[in-house]
């Protein structure tokens, strides 16, 4: 009896914390992103950019940078947990970066700015947070997922 108790509230604690840490994720996802870095196939894309701006809205749609007039720039995004891991899909139709992704952050501390780190075996893609309050809004990033480079 005491161990089945124990054992629910044990469950009910890592539920709560997957959730937690999901909700973090998604939350500091949320809003505008400045691309830094644009790689395909070892090759930067920087300058052909006619947009150099990522968007995630709460809805899951993307507004994407754009290297081409005749590509899309609307889509979709999905994160998925995996064994500890987070990715995150990019459904972006007749766009190269349409892909998976494996995520990550980085604190440039000097800058004041958090990195997004998007990264598979065809395209590696850094973007910088718009509107972030480094002081205030840093305890929102899942900590998990920072890399201290």
């Amino acid at each position: 009896m005491m161990g089945e108790r124990i054992l629910k509230a044990l469950l009910f604690g890592i539920v709560c914390l997957v959730v937690s840490c999901s909700t973090k994720l998604e939350n500091i996802l949320e809003g505008g992103w400045t691309v830094q870095k644009l790689i395909y196939k070892g090759e930067s894309y920087m300058p052909i950019l006619m947009s150099n701006v990522l968007v995630f809205n709460d809805n899951g749609s993307v507004m994407c940078f754009r290297v081409s007039e005749v590509e899309s720039y609307r889509g979709s995004y999905q994160i998925i947990h995996d064994n500890g891991l987070e990715h995150i899909r990019l459904c972006i139709p007749d766009n190269p970066f349409d892909d998976m992704y494996e995520i990550s952050f980085h604190l440039d501390q000097e800058k004041q700015l958090l990195i997004m780190h998007l990264e598979n075996e065809n395209s590696q893609i850094d973007a910088s947070k718009m509107l972030f309050n480094f002081g205030k809004d840093l305890h929102q990033v899942p900590s998990h997922l920072i890399n201290r480079r």
